[in-house]
């Protein structure tokens, strides 16, 4: 099956490396793979990253390698699952990526969806819609409102290059720092409302519970978005980054209890935000000081999260109790 691929690849032939990041994923991954042994284009490579898994996991996805195309890379050292889909793309020979989590599936049609639309108009980077399994029910949520999660989206490998698209060096949340540079770059996005992926969330997930949320996840999500400024501000072209606050915000409206519940927390990450702002801040008017935090009110924006400058503005202007509008989006970095 590799013969065939890597023939395909000398030969030109356009093909989608589906990268998927693997630890102690024993329970999930056969599900996962099957999904990609029904699809209808056979036209991709599985990059199998596996981060020191100490479980079946690894035996498991090798008996797939009479069905898929799998190339296995393992890790000497655990790096998080950030690291893992780093070395999926720095050893990525196709022209089109994605990514895909071992606990997660493709739609039967996925890879030929992807294959048609980004060979069609040769977008940079493709946002479909997803599934999300929640507590028993799945929610359908829209690519192009959430677009800071991997699932539903496929990327040009030169587009990743030419601007040195790198994960941000984080063991949790690398999707929000990417995703972030990724949108804010792009020039040319397609957004096709079609289901391409089924998310089933884990809710003993270091993203979802509520005991590591407070010491992990969030403190990783502020470096995360940090990176993401930091490598953006090398763009001159790049002047509209509303995404920061929109994911604040869209952090908070997820773990309230969390919030809630850890004062002391509370605390640590307004100052995780300010020491982010004394290197960065938005048309010279927000500094550190100014800052007034509200999390322990609920629901700042009402409504659906969806991350907009208007919604950033609006939340922004709430929580600081300076007037903002869309416009006032423009980032400056800090000179010393």
């Amino acid at each position: 099956m590799n013969r065939i691929v890597d023939a395909h690849l000398k030969r030109g032939i356009k093909m989608l490396n589906i990268i998927i990041p693997v630890y102690n994923a024993e329970k999930t991954i056969e599900r996962t793979l099957s999904s990609l042994v029904a699809q209808t284009n056979k036209k991709f490579i599985v990059t199998i990253v596996n981060d020191c898994s100490t479980d079946s996991s690894l035996e498991i996805a090798e008996t797939f390698k009479k069905k898929l195309p799998i190339r296995i890379i393992s890790l000497e050292k655990n790096g998080g699952v950030g690291n893992a889909r780093q070395v999926g793309l720095d050893t990525n020979e196709c022209d089109l990526v994605c990514f895909l989590d071992s606990d997660d599936m493709f739609m039967p049609y996925t890879v030929a969806l992807y294959l048609r639309e980004m060979l069609n108009d040769f977008p940079e980077v493709l946002y479909t819609d997803f599934i999300s399994e929640q507590k028993g029910k799945e929610v359908v949520l829209a690519g192009k409102e959430h677009i800071t999660w991997f699932h539903g989206k496929c990327y040009r490998k030169d587009f990743i290059e030419k601007f040195n698209i790198k994960m941000p060096p984080v063991r949790y949340n690398e999707d929000s720092g990417f995703s972030t540079i990724v949108n804010e770059i792009a020039t040319k996005k397609v957004y096709v409302p079609e289901i391409t992926y089924y998310w089933s969330e884990n809710p003993s997930s270091l993203t979802r519970s509520s005991q590591d949320f407070n010491d992990k996840s969030m403190p990783q999500f502020i470096n995360s978005i940090h990176y993401a400024f930091t490598s953006l501000a090398d763009y001159k072209e790049v002047q509209s980054i509303p995404v920061f606050y929109g994911q604040i915000y869209n952090f908070y409206w997820y773990h309230q209890r969390a919030l809630y519940d850890e004062k002391d927390y509370t605390e640590r990450l307004e100052e995780e935000i300010k020491s982010f702002f004394k290197e960065f801040w938005i048309e010279d008017k927000i500094r550190p000081e100014n800052l007034v935090f509200a999390f322990s009110q609920p629901n700042p924006l009402k409504g659906e999260t969806v991350i907009t400058t208007q919604s950033a503005a609006e939340w922004l202007s709430e929580m600081s109790g300076i007037k903002y509008t869309p416009q006032d989006f423009r980032v400056e970095k800090k000179n010393d």
